[in-house]
């Protein structure tokens, strides 16, 4: 069980021969060296997921894992030259369960690791997979740690070639293994151009790194969130949240540089939009502009939407009456747990002053609000009216044909509602309160 790798070459009449046996420089017992391999050209590399040792030799850990990276000379024999643990190595993470290597570039995965690509949200085998980059000095350097988007055992198998990774996922059920999914990753450059007239930093989401946005858990051993860029957007996923849950206990927010808060003036106005996307109808979130501090609360901006699974442009025009010492534009994921998509965020001043407002259709009225008995809607003619409370459940719904609408609330528990008005050209969504 110590294992060792075979290469084999394949001579001008086709036929493969053994070339050479590859055994690890501080093989031992149950290392189980080999368990898994890959070759490109020049280099080499093989898994070990039980061996104990970091690169220099100490640090035991029982199967922490590592993996070993072999060159061929210019005589055609494959040497060590590198043995590479997980910067977060910890115990049975099984670090070398899945290889891959590609031109400069190598991926191995640590299927049983707990932790995300930030060191928290422990999730048990939730599986990480590591990028490594082969620097100048021909040393090879850990880049990038993937953490999963969803499922589990992530890393049962990974794949590397040009821009690309793959990186296989089972879904386990109790005892049993479930359906199974691959998620491909693609490399990109960081973009350190900013939009001159936007405030915000990374809010078309086209650089590698997430910075300068963040995921916030109120209480990180029961809420969770993944926030992982694919494709220029934003996917927030993983979500759990709290028996009691408030719609700020999990958020994605970006706190403003000494830079941007002095790009907003009193008495100005400013547009904030975004592009925001659900895989659930009627997913309910928030967006907050403002200092969210317990003792020192004030608020911008703030606003609670609906969104469903197709991609829907959200747009807010607003004064800014004081700016506060601290600056955060926050997401406010809400009480779900189903996943949300985010792009193309966007504060740019505006020419003279403005109100705050959702742009919505014309006409529109909702009162009283907060309400107690009833809500009086008015709108055009065969208007919908939808009301949802804060979990995004439909409670109420009613078409109306003379442009006027009372809606009895009086069977409702007191809290925050979304009232939805399509007309078939518009939609209108307004926050209302019973109280």
């Amino acid at each position: 069980m110590i294992g060792s790798a075979y290469i084999f070459e394949r001579d001008g009449s086709g036929y493969w021969n053994e070339v050479q046996k590859l055994v690890a420089s501080d093989r031992a017992k149950y290392d189980f060296f080999g368990g898994s391999v890959s070759i490109s050209d020049n280099y080499a590399i093989v898994g070990a997921i039980h061996e104990k040792e970091d690169a220099s030799g100490g640090n035991t850990i029982i199967g922490a894992g590592s993996a070993y990276i072999f060159e061929r000379d210019g005589s055609g024999y494959w040497n060590e030259v590198q043995k590479i643990v997980a910067s977060d190595r910890a115990y049975i993470d099984h670090f070398g369960g899945s290889v891959s290597i590609s031109d400069n570039y190598a991926i191995v995965s640590a299927i049983n690791e707990d932790e995300d690509a930030s060191g928290g949200n422990t999730l048990e085998d939730a599986g990480s997979a590591y990028i490594f980059k082969r620097d100048g000095n021909g040393v090879w350097n850990e880049v990038q740690n993937i953490s999963p988007i969803e499922g589990d055992y992530f890393g049962s198998s990974v794949g590397l070639s040009g821009d690309y990774a793959v990186v296989g996922n089972l879904e386990k059920s109790h005892l049993c293994f479930d359906e199974g999914f691959v998620t491909l990753f693609e490399s990109c450059t960081p973009v350190n151009e900013a939009e001159p007239e936007n405030i915000i930093d990374n809010g078309d989401f086209e650089s590698c790194i997430l910075d300068p946005w963040a995921p916030y858990l109120y209480i990180p051993s029961v809420n969770t969130m993944n926030a992982v860029i694919f494709n220029g957007e934003c996917y927030l996923t993983g979500i759990t949240i709290a028996d009691d849950p408030q719609i700020w206990h999990v958020q994605m927010s970006q706190t403003f540089t000494q830079e941007q808060k002095d790009k907003l003036e009193t008495g100005t106005g400013y547009e904030l939009s975004f592009s925001m996307a659900a895989e659930a109808e009627y997913r309910v979130f928030n967006v907050f502009l403002g200092q969210n501090d317990v003792s020192n609360l004030v608020t911008i901006l703030d606003e609670d939407l609906v969104v469903g699974v197709e991609p829907e442009n959200f747009s807010f025009s607003f004064n800014v009456a004081s700016v506060p010492s601290v600056v955060r534009l926050i997401f406010n994921i809400g009480n779900e747990t189903t996943e949300l998509v985010l792009d193309s965020v966007k504060l740019v001043k505006t020419t003279g002053n403005s109100i705050t407002q959702h742009i919505h259709s014309e006409g529109v009225r909702v009162m009283p609000n907060p309400a107690n008995d009833f809500i009086l809607v008015k709108a055009e003619e065969c208007s919908i009216v939808s009301l949802y409370n804060s979990l995004g459940i439909l409670v109420k719904e009613t078409t109306f044909g003379n442009g006027n609408v009372q809606l009895d609330v009086s069977d409702l528990v007191k809290g925050v509602y979304l009232l939805e008005i399509s007309n078939g050209s518009a939609i209108t969504i307004e926050k209302v309160i019973v109280q």
